[in-house]
C-alpha cells in the first residue's frame, strides 16, 4: 500500500514540482516508514526547486517539521550508541 502512494505521489511531483504538499506528503510517510533518507532528500528536493527555481523558500511549517525530525533522529542515533 505505501509503495503505491509513494509512487503516486512522485507522479504527482513530477507534474507539479513546485507543489510543496507532495514533498512534505513523502518526507512524513518516509519518516513513518523509517527511512531517514527518503526523508532528508525529499527535503533537498523541495529545497533545490523552490529555492533555486523560484527564489522562494520553503514554508516555515514544513522547515519546522523537518528541523524537529532531524533533532529526533540524532536523539535516536545518541541512543543507539
Amino acid at each position: 500500500m505505501a509503495s503505491e502512494v509513494i509512487k503516486l505521489l512522485l507522479r504527482i511531483q513530477k507534474l507539479q514540482p513546485y507543489e510543496e504538499d507532495t514533498y512534505f506528503s513523502l518526507m512524513k510517510l518516509y519518516s513513518e516508514l523509517g527511512d531517514d533518507s527518503g526523508v532528508q532528500e525529499q527535503y533537498e528536493l523541495l529545497m533545490s526547486s523552490l529555492c533555486r527555481d523560484l527564489e522562494v523558500p520553503v514554508s516555515e511549517f514544513i522547515s519546522t517539521w523537518y528541523a524537529s525530525w532531524c533533532r529526533k533522529k540524532e536523539l535516536r542515533a545518541l541512543q543507539n550508541l
